[in-house]
C-alpha cells in the first residue's frame, strides 16, 4: 500500500513469506496524512495474524511531524504498535541519532515501549538479527 499527498510519503508492505510488516514513511506529514496512515494501519493489520508477524517501522527517511496534532497522532500511532501482538517490533532509524532519541523519549511515555521496541541502524540488521533466531 503506497501513499502520497504533498511531501508526505508512506508505504506498508505485508510479506506472508517473511512475516513482517514493513512500514516506512517520510516527509512533512499534516493531520490528514497522520489520518490516513493510522486508518490504513489499522485496516491493513487485521488482514493477518500478527502473533506470527515482526512489525518493522523504517524512519530512515527523515520523517517530520508538521504540527503538535501530527506529533499527538504520531503517539497514538506509537500505542497502537504496542497494543497490536506482534512477534517483535524494530525501529530503524539509519543511525540518526536525533530520531532515535525522539522516539525514545516519546515512548518513555507509552507503556511497553521500552520492551517491546528493538532499535536496529539497517534493514540488513534486523535481517540478521531475526535469522540468528531460527
Amino acid at each position: 500500500m503506497n501513499y502520497e499527498n504533498g511531501n508526505a510519503k508512506y508505504n506498508m508492505e505485508v510479506n506472508k513469506i517473511e512475516k513482517t510488516l514493513h512500514l516506512s514513511a517520510s516527509g512533512f506529514f499534516q493531520e490528514e496524512d497522520g489520518h490516513s496512515f493510522i486508518n490504513d494501519y489499522n485496516k491493513l493489520v487485521k488482514t493477518f495474524n500478527p502473533n506470527n508477524f515482526v512489525l518493522i517501522i523504517d524512519l530512515s527517511n527523515d520523517l517530520k511531524p508538521s504540527t503538535p496534532a501530527v506529533a499527538k497522532e504520531l503517539e497514538e500511532l506509537m500505542v497502537r504498535y504496542i497494543e497490536v501482538p506482534f512477534r517483535r517490533r524494530f525501529l530503524l532509524t539509519k543511525g540518526n541519532v536525533i530520531t532515535l532519541s525522539q522516539f525514545k523519549r516519546l515512548g518513555r511515555q507509552i507503556p511497553g515501549w521500552d520492551e517491546g521496541i528493538e532499535y536496529a541502524d539497517h534493514l540488513q540488521d534486523v535481517k540478521n538479527n531475526l535469522a540468528s533466531d531460527n
